[in-house]
Protein backbone atom coordinates (compact mmCIF):
# COMPACT_ATOMS: atom_id res chain seq x y z
CA UNK A 1 0.00 0.00 0.00
CA UNK A 2 2.60 2.19 0.95
CA UNK A 3 4.52 2.08 -2.57
CA UNK A 4 1.77 3.39 -4.06
CA UNK A 5 0.89 7.02 -2.00
CA UNK A 6 0.88 9.93 -4.23
CA UNK A 7 3.35 12.71 -2.76
CA UNK A 8 2.12 15.68 -2.72
CA UNK A 9 4.71 18.46 -1.80
CA UNK A 10 2.24 20.86 -0.02
CA UNK A 11 1.10 18.05 1.96
CA UNK A 12 4.25 17.06 3.04
CA UNK A 13 5.78 20.50 3.81
CA UNK A 14 2.87 20.71 6.29
CA UNK A 15 3.83 17.60 8.44
CA UNK A 16 5.00 18.66 11.61
CA UNK A 17 8.50 17.82 12.64
CA UNK A 18 8.82 13.70 13.38
CA UNK A 19 6.30 12.60 11.44
CA UNK A 20 7.71 10.35 8.57
CA UNK A 21 6.78 11.37 5.15
CA UNK A 22 5.40 9.01 2.23
CA UNK A 23 8.63 9.34 1.10
CA UNK A 24 10.16 7.76 4.18
CA UNK A 25 7.26 5.04 4.34
CA UNK A 26 8.04 4.11 0.60
CA UNK A 27 11.75 3.83 1.09
CA UNK A 28 11.13 1.58 4.09
CA UNK A 29 8.60 -0.39 1.91
CA UNK A 30 11.24 -0.98 -0.64
CA UNK A 31 13.65 -2.28 1.91
CA UNK A 32 11.16 -4.67 3.52
CA UNK A 33 10.51 -6.40 -0.11
CA UNK A 34 13.92 -5.99 -0.67
CA UNK A 35 14.31 -8.70 2.07
CA UNK A 36 12.14 -10.68 0.94
CA UNK A 37 14.09 -11.13 -2.25
CA UNK A 38 15.84 -14.11 -1.58
CA UNK A 39 12.73 -16.05 0.49
CA UNK A 40 11.52 -18.27 -2.28
CA UNK A 41 14.86 -19.52 -3.06
CA UNK A 42 16.06 -20.32 0.45
CA UNK A 43 12.95 -21.71 2.01
CA UNK A 44 11.72 -23.35 -1.37
CA UNK A 45 8.80 -25.60 -0.69
CA UNK A 46 8.48 -24.84 2.71
CA UNK A 47 4.53 -23.73 3.42
CA UNK A 48 3.92 -20.81 5.14
CA UNK A 49 1.80 -20.90 8.01
CA UNK A 50 -1.27 -18.88 8.44
CA UNK A 51 -2.07 -18.59 12.19
CA UNK A 52 -4.87 -16.15 11.86
CA UNK A 53 -6.62 -17.98 8.87
CA UNK A 54 -6.20 -21.75 9.13
CA UNK A 55 -8.94 -22.20 6.82
CA UNK A 56 -6.82 -20.97 3.79
CA UNK A 57 -4.90 -23.23 1.12
CA UNK A 58 -1.45 -23.50 2.72
CA UNK A 59 1.18 -21.81 0.34
CA UNK A 60 4.70 -21.84 -0.37
CA UNK A 61 7.59 -19.65 -0.26
CA UNK A 62 8.51 -21.02 -4.13
CA UNK A 63 5.10 -19.46 -4.85
CA UNK A 64 5.51 -16.08 -3.63
CA UNK A 65 8.51 -15.26 -6.13
CA UNK A 66 5.85 -14.48 -8.88
CA UNK A 67 4.11 -12.00 -6.56
CA UNK A 68 7.36 -10.19 -5.66
CA UNK A 69 8.90 -9.74 -9.38
CA UNK A 70 5.35 -8.13 -10.20
CA UNK A 71 5.43 -5.59 -7.36
CA UNK A 72 8.65 -4.82 -8.18
CA UNK A 73 7.92 -4.58 -11.76
CA UNK A 74 5.00 -2.35 -11.17
CA UNK A 75 6.45 -0.14 -8.88
CA UNK A 76 9.66 0.34 -11.08
CA UNK A 77 7.15 2.27 -13.52
CA UNK A 78 5.44 4.06 -10.68
CA UNK A 79 7.90 5.20 -7.99
CA UNK A 80 9.38 9.21 -8.48
CA UNK A 81 11.66 9.15 -5.72
CA UNK A 82 14.89 8.19 -6.96
CA UNK A 83 16.59 6.40 -4.04
CA UNK A 84 13.81 3.84 -4.45
CA UNK A 85 13.78 3.62 -8.31
CA UNK A 86 17.82 2.73 -7.50
CA UNK A 87 16.95 0.11 -4.96
CA UNK A 88 14.39 -1.74 -7.21
CA UNK A 89 16.62 -1.89 -10.13
CA UNK A 90 19.21 -3.50 -7.77
CA UNK A 91 16.53 -5.62 -6.59
CA UNK A 92 15.52 -6.70 -10.19
CA UNK A 93 18.85 -7.50 -10.73
CA UNK A 94 19.49 -9.90 -7.61
CA UNK A 95 16.09 -11.53 -8.89
CA UNK A 96 17.38 -12.33 -12.35
CA UNK A 97 20.71 -13.44 -10.88
CA UNK A 98 19.47 -15.26 -7.98
CA UNK A 99 16.83 -17.09 -10.40
CA UNK A 100 19.31 -17.69 -13.25
CA UNK A 101 21.52 -19.71 -10.58
CA UNK A 102 18.43 -21.71 -9.37
CA UNK A 103 17.52 -23.05 -13.01
CA UNK A 104 21.35 -23.60 -13.33
CA UNK A 105 20.70 -25.51 -10.20
CA UNK A 106 17.53 -27.56 -11.34
CA UNK A 107 18.96 -28.48 -14.75
CA UNK A 108 21.88 -30.12 -13.25
CA UNK A 109 20.21 -32.12 -10.67
CA UNK A 110 17.91 -33.60 -13.27
CA UNK A 111 20.33 -36.09 -13.59
CA UNK A 112 20.09 -37.33 -10.30
CA UNK A 113 15.94 -38.41 -10.30
CA UNK A 114 16.46 -41.20 -12.15
CA UNK A 115 19.34 -42.67 -9.37
CA UNK A 116 16.63 -41.98 -6.17
CA UNK A 117 17.70 -38.65 -5.47
CA UNK A 118 15.63 -35.90 -4.73
CA UNK A 119 16.02 -33.10 -7.07
CA UNK A 120 15.46 -29.63 -6.85
CA UNK A 121 11.82 -28.32 -7.11
CA UNK A 122 11.06 -26.58 -10.39
CA UNK A 123 10.29 -22.88 -10.40
CA UNK A 124 6.86 -22.15 -11.30
CA UNK A 125 8.10 -19.16 -13.51
CA UNK A 126 10.39 -19.05 -16.55
CA UNK A 127 13.76 -17.33 -16.21
CA UNK A 128 13.20 -16.12 -19.68
CA UNK A 129 10.22 -14.44 -18.98
CA UNK A 130 11.49 -12.33 -16.39
CA UNK A 131 14.22 -11.63 -18.16
CA UNK A 132 11.98 -9.93 -21.01
CA UNK A 133 10.27 -8.52 -18.37
CA UNK A 134 13.14 -6.82 -16.55
CA UNK A 135 14.40 -5.82 -20.01
CA UNK A 136 10.88 -4.31 -21.05
CA UNK A 137 10.37 -2.75 -17.46
CA UNK A 138 14.18 -0.59 -17.87
CA UNK A 139 13.44 0.25 -21.33
CA UNK A 140 10.18 1.68 -20.97
CA UNK A 141 11.39 3.64 -18.22
CA UNK A 142 14.76 4.84 -19.71
CA UNK A 143 12.57 6.21 -22.29
CA UNK A 144 10.35 8.47 -20.31
CA UNK A 145 11.33 11.48 -20.79
CA UNK A 146 8.18 13.44 -21.34
CA UNK A 147 7.01 12.92 -18.09
CA UNK A 148 8.99 15.41 -16.13
CA UNK A 149 7.48 14.08 -13.03
CA UNK A 150 9.22 10.01 -13.51
CA UNK A 151 12.02 11.74 -15.19
CA UNK A 152 14.91 9.82 -13.84
CA UNK A 153 17.65 11.71 -12.84
CA UNK A 154 21.45 11.35 -13.33
CA UNK A 155 22.61 8.55 -10.96
CA UNK A 156 19.17 6.39 -11.74
CA UNK A 157 19.50 6.87 -15.33
CA UNK A 158 23.56 5.36 -14.70
CA UNK A 159 21.71 2.65 -11.83
CA UNK A 160 19.58 1.61 -15.14
CA UNK A 161 21.99 1.20 -17.94
CA UNK A 162 24.24 -1.03 -15.38
CA UNK A 163 21.75 -3.15 -15.16
CA UNK A 164 20.69 -3.90 -18.60
CA UNK A 165 24.53 -4.08 -18.92
CA UNK A 166 24.71 -7.09 -16.39
CA UNK A 167 21.47 -8.79 -17.91
CA UNK A 168 23.11 -8.76 -21.13
CA UNK A 169 26.35 -10.46 -19.65
CA UNK A 170 23.77 -13.02 -18.05
CA UNK A 171 23.49 -16.66 -20.04
CA UNK A 172 19.49 -16.47 -19.36
CA UNK A 173 18.50 -14.30 -22.49
CA UNK A 174 21.00 -15.96 -24.93
CA UNK A 175 18.62 -18.95 -25.28
CA UNK A 176 15.86 -17.56 -25.73
CA UNK A 177 16.92 -15.92 -28.94
CA UNK A 178 16.16 -18.03 -30.62
CA UNK A 179 13.11 -19.00 -29.28
CA UNK A 180 9.76 -17.44 -29.28
CA UNK A 181 9.24 -14.48 -31.53
CA UNK A 182 7.94 -12.06 -29.38
CA UNK A 183 11.45 -12.92 -27.53
CA UNK A 184 13.20 -11.67 -30.14
CA UNK A 185 11.43 -8.66 -31.11
CA UNK A 186 11.99 -7.61 -27.31
CA UNK A 187 15.71 -8.00 -27.45
CA UNK A 188 15.67 -6.26 -31.31
CA UNK A 189 13.35 -3.31 -29.63
CA UNK A 190 15.60 -3.18 -26.40
CA UNK A 191 18.98 -1.94 -28.63
CA UNK A 192 16.49 0.77 -30.76
CA UNK A 193 15.11 2.06 -27.11
CA UNK A 194 18.78 2.90 -26.10
CA UNK A 195 19.57 4.44 -29.38
CA UNK A 196 15.97 6.63 -29.47
CA UNK A 197 17.78 7.05 -25.60
CA UNK A 198 20.74 8.88 -27.06
CA UNK A 199 19.10 10.43 -29.64
CA UNK A 200 17.17 12.64 -27.76
CA UNK A 201 20.07 13.36 -24.87
CA UNK A 202 22.08 14.56 -28.52
CA UNK A 203 18.66 16.68 -29.49
CA UNK A 204 18.39 18.35 -26.09
CA UNK A 205 19.55 22.07 -26.25
CA UNK A 206 23.29 23.10 -26.56
CA UNK A 207 22.64 24.56 -22.91
CA UNK A 208 21.77 21.62 -21.60
CA UNK A 209 24.75 19.73 -22.59
CA UNK A 210 27.05 18.63 -19.70
CA UNK A 211 29.59 16.26 -18.83
CA UNK A 212 26.80 14.79 -16.43
CA UNK A 213 24.52 14.61 -19.53
CA UNK A 214 27.56 13.05 -21.86
CA UNK A 215 28.56 10.54 -18.97
CA UNK A 216 25.06 8.94 -19.37
CA UNK A 217 25.11 8.97 -23.20
CA UNK A 218 28.80 6.99 -23.43
CA UNK A 219 27.00 4.44 -20.88
CA UNK A 220 24.25 3.75 -22.66
CA UNK A 221 26.98 3.20 -26.04
CA UNK A 222 28.66 1.02 -23.56
CA UNK A 223 25.45 -0.26 -22.72
CA UNK A 224 25.00 -1.27 -26.25
CA UNK A 225 28.49 -2.74 -26.89
CA UNK A 226 27.36 -5.34 -24.38
CA UNK A 227 24.70 -6.02 -26.32
CA UNK A 228 26.19 -6.39 -29.25
CA UNK A 229 28.72 -8.31 -27.98
CA UNK A 230 26.77 -11.16 -25.99
CA UNK A 231 23.99 -11.50 -28.52
CA UNK A 232 25.78 -11.25 -31.90
CA UNK A 233 22.35 -12.00 -33.41
CA UNK A 234 20.64 -9.03 -33.06
CA UNK A 235 23.29 -7.61 -35.98
CA UNK A 236 22.27 -10.08 -38.60
CA UNK A 237 18.80 -8.19 -38.38
CA UNK A 238 19.44 -5.34 -41.07
CA UNK A 239 16.86 -2.72 -39.27
CA UNK A 240 18.88 -3.01 -36.14
CA UNK A 241 22.36 -3.04 -37.48
CA UNK A 242 21.28 0.18 -39.31
CA UNK A 243 19.71 1.97 -35.92
CA UNK A 244 23.39 0.93 -34.57
CA UNK A 245 25.53 2.21 -37.41
CA UNK A 246 23.35 5.60 -37.41
CA UNK A 247 23.79 5.85 -33.47
CA UNK A 248 27.40 5.39 -34.40
CA UNK A 249 27.23 8.53 -36.79
CA UNK A 250 25.21 10.37 -34.47
CA UNK A 251 28.22 10.33 -32.04
CA UNK A 252 30.80 10.29 -34.26
CA UNK A 253 29.89 13.50 -36.80
CA UNK A 254 27.07 15.04 -34.29
CA UNK A 255 24.00 13.87 -37.11
CA UNK A 256 22.39 11.45 -38.70
CA UNK A 257 22.73 11.16 -43.11
CA UNK A 258 18.81 10.25 -42.33
CA UNK A 259 16.61 13.06 -41.19
CA UNK A 260 13.28 12.71 -40.38
CA UNK A 261 10.27 15.18 -39.68
CA UNK A 262 7.15 14.36 -38.58
CA UNK A 263 4.64 14.83 -42.10
CA UNK A 264 7.93 15.07 -44.15
CA UNK A 265 9.80 13.03 -46.22
CA UNK A 266 12.57 11.29 -45.37
CA UNK A 267 15.88 12.83 -46.88
CA UNK A 268 19.00 11.90 -46.50
CA UNK A 269 22.42 13.88 -46.92
CA UNK A 270 25.15 12.43 -48.55
CA UNK A 271 27.70 11.75 -45.84
CA UNK A 272 30.81 13.48 -47.92
CA UNK A 273 29.09 16.46 -47.71
CA UNK A 274 29.02 15.84 -43.74
CA UNK A 275 31.09 18.55 -41.83
CA UNK A 276 32.54 16.39 -38.55
CA UNK A 277 31.38 18.15 -35.37
CA UNK A 278 30.56 15.87 -32.80
CA UNK A 279 29.20 16.91 -29.66
CA UNK A 280 32.44 16.20 -27.72
CA UNK A 281 35.80 13.62 -27.86
CA UNK A 282 34.06 11.43 -25.34
CA UNK A 283 30.71 10.41 -27.11
CA UNK A 284 33.15 10.17 -30.27
CA UNK A 285 35.19 8.02 -28.73
CA UNK A 286 32.29 5.77 -27.35
CA UNK A 287 30.72 5.48 -31.15
CA UNK A 288 34.07 4.43 -32.12
CA UNK A 289 34.32 1.65 -29.83
CA UNK A 290 30.88 0.52 -30.46
CA UNK A 291 31.89 0.67 -34.16
CA UNK A 292 35.29 -1.32 -33.44
CA UNK A 293 33.44 -4.28 -31.59
CA UNK A 294 30.48 -4.44 -34.58
CA UNK A 295 33.33 -4.66 -37.09
CA UNK A 296 35.39 -7.14 -35.34
CA UNK A 297 32.25 -9.85 -36.05
CA UNK A 298 32.64 -9.83 -39.53
CA UNK A 299 33.70 -13.33 -40.63
CA UNK A 300 34.14 -14.36 -36.63
CA UNK A 301 32.38 -17.15 -37.75
CA UNK A 302 31.67 -20.31 -35.01
CA UNK A 303 33.47 -22.96 -36.01
CA UNK A 304 31.51 -26.05 -37.26
CA UNK A 305 32.92 -28.41 -35.43
CA UNK A 306 34.36 -28.85 -31.95
CA UNK A 307 33.45 -27.26 -29.05
CA UNK A 308 30.81 -23.54 -29.02
CA UNK A 309 32.59 -20.55 -28.96
CA UNK A 310 32.10 -18.07 -26.98
CA UNK A 311 31.35 -15.23 -29.30
CA UNK A 312 31.25 -15.61 -32.63
CA UNK A 313 28.60 -14.16 -35.69
CA UNK A 314 27.42 -14.71 -38.82
CA UNK A 315 28.39 -11.00 -40.14
CA UNK A 316 29.65 -10.49 -43.58
CA UNK A 317 30.74 -7.47 -45.26
CA UNK A 318 27.66 -8.33 -47.55
CA UNK A 319 25.54 -7.91 -44.70
CA UNK A 320 26.03 -4.30 -44.32
CA UNK A 321 23.42 -2.10 -45.75
CA UNK A 322 24.29 -0.34 -48.80
CA UNK A 323 25.27 3.00 -48.22
CA UNK A 324 26.00 4.64 -51.49
CA UNK A 325 22.24 6.12 -51.76
CA UNK A 326 22.48 7.32 -48.24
Amino acid sequence: MWLSIPMQQDSISNLPSGVPTPVDLQRSAVRLLLSMIALPNHFGQSEILHPLDSRSAPRTFLSLRQDIVVLVLDTLLLLRDSHCVQMLLCALLCIAEDLASYENLVHSDESCTDAGVRAVPKAPDSVQKLFTQAVAAICKRLNLEHDSALKMDYDTTLTALDVLSHLARLPIGQSSFGGPHNTQNLLKSCVRWLCDFISSQCARPRQEHSRYLHSQIVATYDCLAQWALNYPQLLLDEDTLICLLEIIELGLSGSKSRVEHRGEATRFEPKWRKQKSPHSARLAQAAECLLSLIMSQVGAFPPALGPQTAYGSLLTEESFPDCRRR
